[in-house]
C-alpha cells in the first residue's frame, strides 16, 4: 500500500515508488532481453504504442473536460511523471518499430529496457493519479 499513499511532509511516496519500480522493471527487461529470454515482437510494440496513445488522449480529455474545482495536492507532479512515461513509451516503441533489424543485442536490450521502464512508469503513475484524484477534497 505504500505505492499509493501520500505523506504529510509535501512529498508523494506514490510518484517516487512508481519511478523506482519502473527502473527495476526496465533493468530486469534489459537483462532478460540481453540473455535472449524475451523478444519484442511488432505486435507487442504496436500494442504498447496504442495503449500509450490512448492514455495520452484520455488524460488530455480528462483535464480539458474534468471538474477543475477539485484540488489534488500532487496532481502536477504526477501529471509530469505520467506524461514523461507516456511520451517515453511512444518514443521508444516507435524507435523499436522503425529499426527492423537490430544487429547488436546490447542495443536491443537497452532500448527494450527503456521501453519497459517508461511503460511501467506510465501504468503505475496512472494508478497514482487516479488514487490522488479519487481522494481529493472539495
Amino acid at each position: 500500500m505504500a505505492l499509493i499513499n501520500c505523506d504529510r511532509k509535501c512529498g508523494c511516496v506514490c510518484t517516487i515508488c512508481s519511478i523506482l519500480s519502473s527502473v527495476i522493471f526496465g533493468i530486469v527487461a534489459a537483462i532478460l532481453r540481453f540473455r535472449g529470454l524475451i523478444d519484442f515482437s511488432p505486435v507487442f510494440l504496436w500494442s504498447v504504442l496504442a495503449v500509450s496513445v490512448v492514455v495520452l488522449v484520455v488524460v488530455i480529455a480528462a483535464l480539458a473536460y474534468g471538474n477543475q474545482l477539485r484540488e489534488c495536492k500532487w496532481k502536477c507532479a504526477m501529471l509530469n511523471t505520467l506524461l514523461a512515461g507516456v511520451l517515453g513509451t511512444i518514443l521508444f516503441s516507435v524507435l523499436l518499430l522503425g529499426i527492423v533489424c537490430i544487429r547488436s543485442i546490447g542495443l536491443s536490450a537497452v532500448l527494450g529496457g527503456l521501453l519497459i521502464a517508461f511503460f511501467s512508469l506510465a501504468v503505475t503513475n496512472t494508478a497514482c493519479l487516479i488514487k490522488c484524484l479519487a481522494l481529493c477534497q472539495k
